[in-house]
């Protein structure tokens, strides 16, 4: 494993564009910026189900598991490597419109706007 350190966003891009596959262990997320990102450069991704995250994940994108057990995430792990599905060229794509449609910055402003109304 290398830990590559704080990175520009550019840089970022690269590294997830240039990965097999993304896990996000957190105990706890309050949405999962991290794992949107991932999932917007077309990886499939294995994600603790740690809050935030569940708002908008969906099976077919990978493996989701407990956070804190070390054997629910190794086994979504190698369930994920061995997914040849996940690794499809068409979901991958899928995958990244899904996320750029519908988690742009248009969007979010309007799902957050739309909650603020509701709470008035």
């Amino acid at each position: 494993m290398i830990f590559l350190g704080q990175k520009p966003h550019s840089e970022v891009i690269d590294e997830l564009m240039n990965s097999d596959l993304f896990v996000l262990s957190s105990s706890v997320e309050t949405f999962g910026l991290a794992l949107l990102e991932a999932i917007s450069c077309g990886l499939p991704a294995v994600w603790t189900r740690c809050g935030g995250v569940e708002s908008f994940m969906q099976d077919s994108w990978g493996y989701s598991c407990e956070p804190n057990s070390v054997v629910e995430l190794s086994n979504a792990i190698y369930n994920a490597l061995n997914n040849e599905l996940l690794f499809d060229i068409k979901f991958r794509k899928e995958r990244s419109l899904y996320i750029r449609v519908n988690y742009n910055s248009k969007a979010i402003s309007s799902l957050y706007l739309e909650s603020l109304e509701k709470k008035v």
